[in-house]
């Protein structure tokens, strides 16, 4: 799902579990992500919390920076989209699932690569997703949000140096 989402930035992602990586490791980008919680669908009743909408992920920021580091809260995210499932969706309920988690991931992404702390009007950098949307059949990057994140990651070459002896 993140691969998806990212395609139509120009973006390739890959992923590695920590202990698939040796040492001497070296990445020209990295973000270290940690899926917190169980990160599987069950059939236990759902349990409402009644404090409202809680943050299903987040990236990590220090002093205004944003850093490469997100969670994801995968039992607050598995609540949440279970109470928008129903019939057929409970058979591939962990499909529905890790598409959630691509598509949360995915705006943390935008946060982390695009180096803002902003949001898009609709899609996947949107400020709020629904439940709904986490586990729809489509939800992509606004064209424009896809753009800041192809600009930021290949910015254009700068013009040609212009040399001239006048004082």
């Amino acid at each position: 799902e993140v691969r998806t989402a990212m395609k139509q930035t120009g973006i390739a992602v890959d992923f590695k579990l920590r202990e698939e990586l040796d040492p001497d490791s070296s990445f020209e980008e990295l973000i270290v992500v940690q899926l917190k919680g169980r990160c599987e669908m069950d059939i236990s009743p759902i349990l409402f919390d009644e404090r409202g909408p809680s943050a299903l992920a987040f990236t990590h920021s220090s002093e205004g920076e944003i850093l490469p580091f997100s969670s994801v809260l995968c039992d607050r995210l598995r609540t949440s989209i279970r109470t928008v499932m129903g019939g057929d969706d409970f058979k591939r309920g962990n499909f529905l699932l890790g598409r959630a988690i691509g598509r949360v991931l995915s705006h943390e992404f935008f946060h982390i690569l695009g180096n803002t702390s902003g949001h898009g009007k609709d899609g996947i950098a949107k400020r709020s997703l629904t439940a709904g949307q986490l586990i729809s059949e489509q939800l992509r990057f606004e064209k424009a949000d896809a753009n800041l994140l192809r600009m930021r990651m290949h910015p254009a070459p700068p013009g040609p140096a212009i040399h001239t002896d006048l004082p």
